[in-house]
């Protein structure tokens, strides 16, 4: 997440849609005085990360991560403590911060910044947590017990919708959404009222990796996907991959 004064942006992050990459494209150009999130565990040193450090009030976060138990409910246990905890660690800025957590914990006069975000394809998107989470506990994934994921009652880790990260009272509350699959030309769109040129940054390179011809879902999974993410499909259109589905 990035927070940028001298450019008044505000740059919401969100899960699987090259976000990292983003900051590490923007994080040189947005002033030394932005707020720029902490990677974890290794940072590459373009990223640059700081001023996200610092004290607040964790009561209004408290009552948020309550509130968002009634629609989430893993998270209303655990969730309503995650403040308190972030306070501890001085963790005043995180990576994967809301909209509503950013203006909570900024001046005033950020409310008014120019806000962006960038989203994906849910059945992309479904499909690159359940590879990437095999990656991470060291297993290579095939397509068997994908729907068995799908269906856990716990929510997968990563498994969720990021609507909540850029809407305000469940509606779209940033200025402008880009696609994943249009990275650059997108990226360089959002800056453009922001006043960062466009043409001395490094943006990531993004080349949609070729689907493999036998990685499919069925009809099933594929509902249970338009579940998850009815918010982006109605907002943006989204539909099942061409051959996708089984």
């Amino acid at each position: 997440m990035i927070i940028s004064h001298e450019h008044s942006f505000i740059f919401i992050k969100t899960h699987k849609t090259a976000g990292s990459s983003i900051e590490a494209a923007l994080s040189p150009h947005v002033g030394d005085d932005a707020v720029v999130t902490q990677l974890l565990p290794d940072e590459p040193p373009e990223h640059n990360s700081r001023n996200h450090r610092g004290l607040f009030n964790p009561i209004p976060d408290v009552v948020a991560a309550f509130r968002a138990g009634h629609d989430r409910p893993r998270r209303r246990g655990a969730g309503v403590f995650e403040p308190l905890l972030r306070l501890r660690r001085r963790q005043r800025y995180w990576e994967h911060m809301s909209l509503g957590a950013a203006l909570r914990h900024s001046p005033r006069e950020v409310g008014s910044y120019y806000r962006f975000c960038f989203e994906r394809n849910p059945w992309d998107k479904v499909l690159s947590i359940w590879f990437w989470s095999g990656r991470q506990a060291g297993r290579q994934r095939t397509m068997d017990g994908f729907e068995r994921w799908l269906d856990m009652p716990d929510t997968p880790r990563g498994l969720r919708s990021d609507w909540h990260l850029y809407s305000l009272g469940g509606k779209l509350a940033v200025d402008f959404v880009g696609r994943f699959e249009d990275l650059e030309q997108d990226l360089r769109v959002a800056m453009r009222p922001c006043g960062v040129d466009t043409s001395i940054l490094e943006i990531p390179h993004h080349k949609k990796a070729p689907r493999s011809p036998d990685v499919q879902i069925s009809q099933r999974a594929s509902r249970r996907i338009e579940e998850m993410f009815h918010r982006e499909i109605e907002a943006f259109g989204y539909e099942p991959p061409s051959g996708l589905i089984a």
